[in-house]
């Protein structure tokens, strides 16, 4: 809705305007509730990364400066539309959690979680997400360029820097 009314006020009123959609951004910062944050800092907490369900849901996953990147250049372009921002990698779940593990070097089991019954039922994944980034790149040229594993090791070197993070949201098991 807010989507439509951004639209709907551009086009009456000729303003600029411009719609980033994020897919599985990741990187420095980010809250450790979601699957790569959560399973670095669990690894580095030498505790059970969580591999929910199979772990075969296949995700682009974004490393956060790629991200950046192509907001800087929509917003200088003053590009008007919806954009998608995310790599055209696809990986597993399963696989994010063992690159993580084989980059930290670290000697865990994966603790896997059954949402049928964490959810009684009520939770459905989506197995695979792709998003389309056709358009972003014919209007400023950008693709994500950071492979998994270089943007996890960048990610681990930032969390190894900052322990304060490690303590975000220790204590929550979901992803």
């Amino acid at each position: 809705v807010a989507e439509q009314i951004i639209i709907g006020l551009g086009r009456s009123s000729k303003l600029s305007y411009t719609i980033t959609r994020f897919f599985n951004i990741y990187g420095d910062f980010q809250n450790p509730i979601f699957v790569v944050p959560k399973t670095i800092s669990n690894c580095m907490k030498n505790q059970p990364p969580l591999l929910y369900d199979s772990g075969k849901q296949t995700r682009c996953f974004t490393y956060v400066k790629d991200a950046v990147v192509a907001v800087e250049q929509l917003m200088e372009r003053k590009s008007n539309g919806i954009f998608h921002i995310g790599s055209n990698f696809e990986h597993s779940v399963e696989e994010v959690i063992n690159k993580t593990i084989e980059i930290l070097n670290v000697d865990l089991s994966i603790e896997h979680i059954n949402t049928d019954e964490l959810y009684s039922g009520k939770y459905e994944d989506i197995y695979k997400r792709v998003p389309d980034v056709e358009k972003v790149f014919k209007e400023i040229g950008w693709r994500a360029t950071t492979e998994l594993s270089e943007g996890l090791s960048q990610t681990i070197k930032w969390a190894r820097k900052n322990h304060w993070w490690l303590e975000l949201n220790s204590d929550i098991k979901e992803y």
